[in-house]
């Protein structure tokens, strides 16, 4: 048994498969020897960084996988050579147990010959800024105050409920387009945006089925939706700000954000002649008596 993309594994027999060539020798039978790869393949996984992880967690032959490493990062002496095979030797695991850095037993564990390469390295995971919680049969995968993706426990595994970035923009899109055009009576002909997976498939069925024209900017070049961008960046500097004069934690982000957008829309612009957005959009006055200071004390009246 064995976890992969989790970098632990319990084997043995770690040193045939990267010795000699890569082809199987005459004396092992097909699976033994695809048993034996596998394992191998954990174990030089277990050592590797994760910022070159990317570099050969595709490769599927222990041998191709070992001389790669050794081609990128070590020195092509005899001494280093036989320094890294004797450390790989010498390391002992019991039936059951895990080391990396600490011992861990594993047991019930599920190996599925058909999945390879798709486990979910936590490690990864956390140091692309995620969170991960299980607690109560539930685990939740988070960044920030987005819910990424939730998984329910069903006997001993966390069954995967994985939320679509894409449907997510597209659900979203699709209210505000109903939204803007039954407030204004007018139709929105043009979208631009970059070029993120998530505009994408559904978004860009959704702009096609509706006659939405759908302008993207070329890759990596943020500046050619410069007012996107720069409002994007008003945005976060006000709810910094906000957060920081009101004493609160970031917890309550969502709403500074709709406040500082809220405030945004209120106040006059050089781009609009001095006249405020919302006027503009709505075509009514606007009004400036329900406006309080963020982070103000605040009660519930109840007529």
């Amino acid at each position: 048994m064995e976890v992969l993309d989790g970098r632990s594994s319990i084997c043995r027999d770690r040193y045939n498969p990267i010795e000699g060539d890569s082809a199987k020798p005459k004396d092992k039978d097909d699976k033994a020897w695809e048993q034996a790869n596998r394992k191998t393949i954990g174990l030089i996984q277990q050592w590797i960084d994760n910022s070159i992880y990317h570099h050969v967690v595709q490769e599927t032959n222990a041998k191709v996988l070992w001389d790669k490493l050794v081609n990128l990062y070590a020195r092509k002496t005899p001494q280093n050579e036989a320094f890294l095979v004797k450390r790989l030797i010498h390391l002992r695991y019991r039936d059951g147990e895990t080391k990396l850095g600490c011992k861990l037993s594993l047991k019930k564990l599920r190996h599925v010959l058909e999945i390879r390469f798709n486990l979910i390295s936590m490690g990864q995971l956390d140091d692309e800024g995620y969170s991960n919680e299980f607690s109560g049969g539930r685990w939740k995968l988070s960044k920030g105050s987005l819910i990424v993706a939730l998984g329910q426990k069903t006997d001993i595994l966390y069954k995967l409920r994985a939320r679509n970035k894409s449907d997510q923009v597209t659900e979203i899109f699709k209210s505000f387009h109903v939204a803007m055009e039954r407030e204004t009576d007018i139709k929105l002909k043009c979208v631009r945006t970059d070029n993120g997976d998530e505009y994408m498939g559904p978004f860009k069925n959704y702009c096609r089925t509706h006659g939405i024209k759908l302008e993207k900017t070329v890759l990596k070049t943020p500046q050619q939706n410069g007012l996107a961008e720069r409002m994007n960046r008003t945005i976060v500097e006000r709810v910094h700000c906000m957060l920081f004069q009101a004493k609160l934690s970031k917890s309550f982000w969502g709403e500074a954000m709709r406040a500082a957008v809220d405030l945004i829309n209120f106040t006059p612009s050089v781009a609009l002649d001095g006249d405020e957005s919302q006027h503009v959009w709505i075509g009514k006055e606007v009004s400036y008596k329900h406006l309080k200071v963020f982070g103000c004390r605040a009660s519930v009246y109840i007529p």
